[in-house]
């Protein structure tokens, strides 16, 4: 920490001292005045052998000196990038370095020993060698009125220690000599005699021995450097060992500052004084760099957070440092005494923190993992910010300082709780990771596991420890902890891409698991499904994961194979189960596995749907044993066996009256010839896709009669008094009684009949593929093309017939062309949103648009107004797709009709359960009494008459004196029909587009004829309205009407302003006449039925024009005054 702390400095002198007055320190004087010719004082050695002893211990002192600033210095590192103070400084000291390397390789070893500007002369017996000697030396003092050239030695000493300023010393020793004499040895405590005895000498020549000096290139000097910048006297950012101008101002300035003769030398003196400063505590009141070297050391380590560290050791940084010396069992002083600093270099020296790429960032990670608080699969040797969150999350939970950086006490913490058990009652990051961990091999299925852990996760840690042999007490100690990262290194699981998870494949097709040709080294959710069913399959833990057990298992089934050329007893018994199967013919099989045997277990494979490779692995094999052992074959007594058995008798396989529970030699002849006109294996056991078969069969022939409890004229009462039945399909003709009787009454719609079909169970799946659906019935049909998976999926998600889903939607819009099943823009409040045209914005991606609405069953569509009505109906159930419409819908007809018992057209019509129960009139879909039989018309002519030969099943009403069917059909009630007379006339040359295939009737009413129907998009002349729903129209001639709701005009529109409102011969141009507010006008069109619009400046206001016509002439008029109507 200190460079000069333990140095012994005083020892090292006395010995040099010692050496050289044991050989004999002679001095020379002679006698006369003053002059500048003065002789010398002259030190010399004994021998050689001396001086190598002087060298060898001056080179110890500095290597001492060297290793001990090595061992007690606060973050080298930080030392030596410490920024520059001042900037001028800095500037000074690499000009002088520039010029002192010049001078150092130019300027030989005498020169820079007598240039004074480099360093000053210590005189030596060496320096002296070339100068004359004395006869005699006199020994004794050196005292005043001595004229010697020893004494020019002194002097010149004394100069060099400055203690005095000659600039020539001569060899007499006057007054100013004595009285520098006296100065030093007061100065170094020694007796005031003002004579140059042996102490002083003594003295004199220990401190020139020891010093540190301009020119100097040594470790010493650069230790001396490295403190004084500690110190706050200089502030290089890496000192070298060269003691130049700057260095000496530094010792100046120091000495100054602490009343010591300001020679810029670093004598013993200063050295000692040095050594104290560094020595001294840093502590409130500082202002130094070692201060700021402090407060940064303490944000490193997080016991502050400044962003600019000063070297001011204030309030604050005392806080800190106690904070510090309390947290690691220090004594509590507030001061960067000796034992703080020490603690700090020795945890700046072994932390790990962000930034670092270490072998030990490494392992700090994977105890991280292990601990829960992070996921990576492969972690780095780099410790970047996630590792330092995950550091500060850990830190948090153990209650230690939140720093993110990893110390002494947080890995001490980190390998105490990787080393507890996890255990009930726990809630941890490392209980949670445990609880992934178990998730993962299979032992737990939470979505989103916590935690806590419970007694669920006991349970799981408890079967984990049965599976894997270890001790069973439902606590995760080391022994399972281990287990568990010896299983998960192992696995392959789901989203790895290895040579392993190629290999496995590769078994598993071989085993019969899968069929990928070839497999890849993916292992995805195939791969996934095809271990589970071999998990299954072999009584492991069915997880879809390929620990050590699976994959043993798969190792050991992969040695069972049965395969061509084999010749052994597995393939006789192999050969012999395929013949009981009906998949061979061989009289007396033997134990080859041959060509012929390799066939029978492809049709086996083709069969049963497993991959067909000819080869019996286990897959196979299991199959056989199970079809085998689960199948109802001769000999058996059960009543699955009676069951088949009646199957077969319905079907005309058999003719028992009371068949028993027994499969006999009757009941195989019976199967086999069922299993003969159906194309399958005749084998005369009863396997899985015989009885399947068998069964669906017998169910599309069955035909459920249901029988009420109740009189057919109970049910007509009701409807007549409480249904207003209704005759036609707008509800605008009442249906009279006969016709009510008629359309109830099942027994006028037989079996074949395009009516039968509205008893067709709807909550009984037709077992129609998405495919079919799209390519047979949706072709084509606008917004429901290409719906057919949702309509299975509301099939299966809801129990519902899809045909009648599809029938419904289709007829509803149009065959998918209405308003509601193109789609309706609409804002965040699910108001319809227009264009400047009026047409409805039907674009998602439109800047108004938030949503775009469908709706495919008419729900909400009232006939006041069918299309807010239908869009609020959409909007507020979120049918933003087509899909979401087609399977919201068909949750309402669950909900609404089928999940309450309404589960055929017929039910959902007349609800005979309802009056059955309660004996009142029940909730019914329409009050059309033709609704069941039009409906079932419309299935009808979708599906043919193929619909009786599909899977869809039937229950039949018949009810107590229910007559018998009628002969003919009742007529048509005489209707009350509104008058066809036009409210609002249009313009000539208005025209219009249907938007569904829609009827062209006589009048305003469906209770007027249809003329004819009028298929999607068919453009026609309208005439006008009658002030309702309906507009009168022309087509080939031909004048009728059609309701509103299936008629858009392209180009009507009213003027919207109060009073009149001009039109121009060019867009703001010569006004031609004027239009009222309320009258309709229709735009001039482009050939491709555009509106035409063109901006013109109007008295200084710019407006879109658009061009109209009136009277047979084109017009222009502001877009701001018409609206679309």
């Amino acid at each position: 920490m200190m460079k000069y702390k333990n140095i012994k400095i005083k020892f090292f002198y006395i010995t040099i001292f010692l050496i050289l007055f044991s050989n004999n320190l002679i001095f020379a004087e002679t006698e006369g005045e003053p002059a500048n010719d003065e002789s010398k004082i002259t030190h010399e050695l004994k021998n050689e052998e001396e001086k190598e002893k002087i060298k060898n211990l001056y080179e110890a002192n500095i290597i001492g000196k060297k290793n001990i600033s090595k061992e007690n210095t606060i973050n080298s590192d930080s030392n030596e990038k410490r920024e520059d103070k001042n900037l001028e400084k800095v500037e000074a000291k690499k000009s002088e370095a520039k010029n002192l390397n010049n001078q150092h390789e130019n300027t030989n070893k005498s020169e820079l020993h007598n240039d004074p500007e480099k360093k000053l002369a210590v005189k030596t017996i060496e320096d002296d060698k070339t100068e004359s000697r004395t006869e005699s030396t006199p020994e004794g003092p050196i005292e005043k009125g001595e004229k010697t050239s020893r004494l020019s030695i002194l002097k010149e000493n004394l100069v060099t220690l400055g203690f005095a300023d000659w600039s020539s010393p001569t060899n007499y020793f006057g007054p100013q000599t004595e009285s520098a004499v006296e100065e030093f040895q007061a100065y170094y405590g020694l007796t005031v005699t003002g004579t140059g005895n042996e102490q002083t000498l003594r003295k004199i020549t220990e401190l020139l021995g020891s010093m540190i000096q301009r020119g100097d290139r040594t470790d010493v000097a650069l230790a001396l450097k490295q403190d004084l910048d500690a110190l706050g006297y200089a502030s290089w950012d890496s000192p070298t060992n060269f003691f130049g101008s700057q260095t000496e101002s530094a010792v100046k300035d120091f000495q100054k500052d602490h009343d010591l003769k300001a020679t810029g030398i670093a004598e013993q003196k200063t050295l000692k004084k040095i050594q104290e400063e560094m020595e001294r505590p840093v502590q409130s009141g500082d202002r130094t760099p070692r201060a700021q070297e402090l407060k940064e050391n303490l944000v490193r380590l997080g016991f502050a957070d400044w962003s600019s560290p000063t070297n001011y050791f204030g309030p604050q940084t005392e806080s800190a440092v106690e904070e510090f010396q309390a947290y690691y069992g220090l004594t509590v002083t507030g001061t960067g005494n000796e034992q703080t600093l020490r603690k700090i270099t020795e945890l700046l020296g072994s932390m790990i923190q962000r930034g670092d790429r270490t072998d030990a960032a490494l392992a700090l990670k994977q105890d991280l993992v292990a601990l829960g608080y992070a996921s990576w699969d492969s972690p780095t040797n780099f410790f970047g910010s996630q590792t330092e969150s995950a550091v500060k999350d850990f830190q948090e939970d153990n209650d230690l300082r939140v720093t993110g950086v990893v110390e002494s006490k947080t890995l001490a913490r980190i390998e105490k709780v990787l080393n507890q058990p996890i255990l009930l009652g726990d809630r941890t990051p490392m209980a949670l990771k445990l609880k992934e961990d178990l998730v993962t091999l299979g032992f737990a299925n939470w979505d989103s596991p916590t935690n806590y852990f419970g007694s669920q996760t006991e349970s799981a840690v408890k079967e984990f420890q049965e599976y894997y042999g270890l001790t069973v007490d439902g606590v995760a100690g080391e022994q399972t902890k281990r287990k568990l990262t010896e299983v998960l290194e192992t696995i392959i699981k789901r989203g790895d891409r290895s040579v392993e998870a190629l290999k496995l494949k590769q078994n598993l097709v071989t085993l019969g698991y899968a069929t990928w040709n070839p497999p890849n080294n993916y292992f995805g959710s195939q791969t996934e499904r095809a271990i589970k069913e071999y998990q299954k399959d072999f009584g492991l833990r069915a997880t879809g994961v390929a620990e050590e057990k699976t994959i043993q298992s798969v190792r050991e089934q992969m040695k069972k194979v049965l395969q061509k050329g084999a010749r052994n007893k597995e393939s006789r018994k192999l050969k012999q189960n395929l013949v009981k199967l009906g998949f061979a013919t061989w009289k007396s099989p033997n134990n080859y596995f041959g060509p012929q045997t390799e066939s029978a277990v492809e049709e086996f494979q083709e069969y049963y749907n497993i991959f067909k490779d000819g080869m019996a692995g286990p897959k196979t094999l299991l199959k056989i044993n199970k079809v085998l052992s689960d199948s109802v074959k001769k000999g058996v007594r059960s009543e699955k066996a009676l069951e088949i058995k009646k199957m077969l008798a319905y079907l005309r396989y058999a003719d028992w009256n009371n068949p028993t529970n027994y499969f006999g030699t009757e009941s195989e002849r019976a199967l086999k010839k069922f299993q003969e006109d159906n194309r399958l294996p005749i084998s005369g056991i009863a396997e899985p896709n015989t009885v399947e078969l068998l069964i669906k069969l017998y169910e599309l022939k069955s035909v459920k009669n249901k029988e009420y409890e109740v009189t057919f004229d109970r049910m007509v009462d009701l409807q007549m008094k409480h249904g207003n039945p209704k005759y036609d399909g707008a509800g605008k003709i009442p249906a009279d009684e006969a016709n009510v009787r008629y359309y109830m009454n099942p027994a006028n719609f037989p079996e074949g009949t395009p009516g039968y079909l509205q008893f067709m169970l709807l909550d009984e799946s037709a077992n129609v593929s998405a495919k079919d659906l799209n390519e047979k019935f949706l072709k084509g049909k606008g917004m429901l093309e290409n719906t057919g998976s949702a309509f299975v999926e509301a099939g299966k998600r809801y129990g519902l017939n899809e045909f009648y889903l599809m029938e419904h939607a289709l007829h509803e819009t149009g065959d998918g062309g209405s308003t509601l099943a193109l789609g309706v823009g609409v804002d965040k409040n699910g108001k319809i949103l227009r264009d400047s045209n009026g047409n409805i914005i039907r674009n998602k991606s439109h800047k108004d648009v938030y949503q775009v609405v469908y709706n495919f069953y008419g729900y909400g569509a009232h006939d006041d107004n069918p299309l807010v009505g239908g869009v609020n109906y959409g909007f507020e159930r979120g049918w933003f797709t087509p899909a979401a419409a087609v399977i919201g819908g068909a949750k309402n007809i669950s909900n609404n009709y089928i999940s309450q018992g309404q589960n055929t057209l017929y039910k959902m019509k007349w609800d005979p359960d309802y009056v059955e129960d309660k004996n009142k009139y029940g909730k019914q879909y329409a009050t059309h009494i033709m609704w069941a039989v039009t409906q079932a018309q419309r299935m009808f002519n979708k599906l043919g008459a193929g619909v009786f030969d599909s899977l869809a099943k039937f229950e039949v009403p018949t009810f107590k004196n229910q007559p018998k069917a009628d002969a003919n059909i009742p007529p048509a009630p005489n209707p009350d029909l509104p008058p066809t007379i036009v409210v609002n006339n249009y313009p000539a040359n208005t025209i219009g587009k249907t938007t569904a295939n829609v009827n062209f009737r006589r009048g305003p009413s469906t209770g007027y004829e249809s003329i004819t129907l009028i298929n999607k998009n068919t453009e026609v002349s309208l005439i006008g309205d009658n002030d309702g729903n309906w507009v009168k129209a022309e087509l080939n001639g031909i004048e009728g009407w059609i309701h509103r709701g299936y008629v858009e005009s392209l180009h009507l529109y009213e003027v919207y302003a109060i009073g009149n409102v001009n039109y121009r011969a060019t867009p703001a141009g010569e006004r031609k006449g004027a239009l009222s507010g309320g009258d309709l006008v229709v735009l001039s069109l482009d050939k491709n039925n555009n509106i035409v619009s063109k901006k013109a400046k109007l008295n200084g206001t710019e407006y879109n024009w658009i061009r109209i016509r009136v009277n047979a002439n084109n017009y222009w008029i502001a877009d701001n005054f018409l609206k679309k109507y």
